[in-house]
């Protein structure tokens, strides 16, 4: 029998013989898996080293956000503020006041929703500016009651336009007579939608307005309708919470203000009041003994210079009234060129005057 320990002396005699080590049985077959891998290992990294990382994604081009018109808005505002609606502005700031506007426009024109298409366009305004365009003859607003003679006699203490759904116009001017007697002269009319030029597009900015004569309304409730019916083409070029802003057919240019005393003048009710014949004698009465009475003091030689001069006032102020209620403070413009309108804006116009369309 062997002895155990001569065995075991021999396998080890038998592995050393063979180069093999003890305890590095397990070393060979990994060096040798690890030379067999390294090539392509290597074979990758070339790869990926000529694979070259993508750069940061460009950033989204945002298109630009339409400009702030809130600065040119307050601008406005601050140069027409007690200038009664404009009257009292100064050329160098009437000027500004013109270019502020004409960037509002160029704003207005560019935007996709059309004013009368825009639910800001409706609403209670006061005229908080008006500019005069190159062709108008008379005031823009208010008529004979807003010119030279006229603001002597009728000292205006409101001056106001409502838009009103779906297709209502009122303005209104509040005066005090000789400085205090309080009464108001009021327009009503319906608007029809137009091109700016005849034959041109309908843009939905420009309308036609068809008024019923105006109505004179002095204390005591009398309400007299005075005058002719008449009809204006205006622009609206901007409108946003707080302005509107229009331009006439001539080239004049308004500033609208939203809410304010406008709320409070019952603009609605413009235009519906109950008139009689009784109170246009009642007025015109009035004008007649004005002059007839201021006739017979300027006259009377004996009387002293102060009286008749006095007579010779109330001749003038009964002409001037007499003529401004006559036509109800309305400006004669026959040669405004003013566009056609369609079936549709005749029906309006018949209807805003009490008839019937003419086929």
């Amino acid at each position: 029998m062997a002895c155990p320990v001569a065995r075991a002396s021999c396998r080890m005699s038998h592995t050393a013989s063979a180069g093999i080590r003890p305890g590095r049985l397990s070393s060979a077959p990994e060096t040798a898996l690890g030379a067999s891998r390294q090539p392509s290992i290597i074979k990758r990294c070339r790869r990926l080293s000529l694979v070259r990382p993508a750069g940061p994604a460009a950033p989204l081009q945002a298109s630009s956000p339409p400009p702030s018109t809130a600065p040119v808005v307050d601008k406005v505002l601050a140069l027409i503020e007690g200038t009664d609606s404009g009257d009292n502005l100064g050329s160098e700031d009437r000027r500004e006041v013109d270019a502020c506007l004409q960037q509002l426009d160029d704003i207005g024109e560019a935007r996709d929703q059309r004013p009368l298409e825009d639910p800001l366009v409706f609403g209670n305004y006061n005229v908080a500016y008006v500019s005069a365009g190159p062709g108008q003859s008379g005031q823009p607003a208010g008529g004979r009651f807003r010119g030279g003679l006229g603001k002597l006699l009728f000292r205006t203490t409101f001056l106001g336009q409502s838009v009103l759904q779906p297709d209502i116009v009122t303005n209104k001017l509040a005066f005090r007579l000789l400085g205090f007697l309080p009464g108001a002269v009021g327009l009503r009319g319906k608007f029809v939608s137009i091109p700016e030029r005849e034959g041109g597009p309908n843009r939905k900015d420009t309308v036609k307005v068809f008024f019923e004569p105006p109505v004179l309304s002095l204390p005591g409730g009398i309400h007299i309708r005075i005058g002719p019916s008449s009809s204006v083409v205006l622009k609206t070029t901007y409108v946003d919470e707080r302005v509107r802003l229009g331009k006439g057919s001539r080239g004049s240019l308004f500033v609208f203000t939203r809410g304010g005393q406008a709320d409070a003048e019952g603009m609605d009710q413009v235009g519906l009041q109950q008139c009689s014949g009784l109170g246009k004698a009642v007025l015109f009465g009035v004008v007649a003994l004005l002059m007839l009475n201021g006739s017979w003091l300027a006259l009377q030689g004996s009387l002293p210079p102060v009286v008749r001069a006095a007579g010779v006032v109330q001749v003038l102020l009964g002409t001037a009234l007499g003529g401004i209620c006559y036509k109800g403070g309305i400006v004669d413009d026959d040669s405004e060129e003013r566009p056609e309108v369609t079936a549709g804006g005749e029906e309006a116009a018949a209807s805003a005057r009490g008839g019937s369309a003419v086929a």
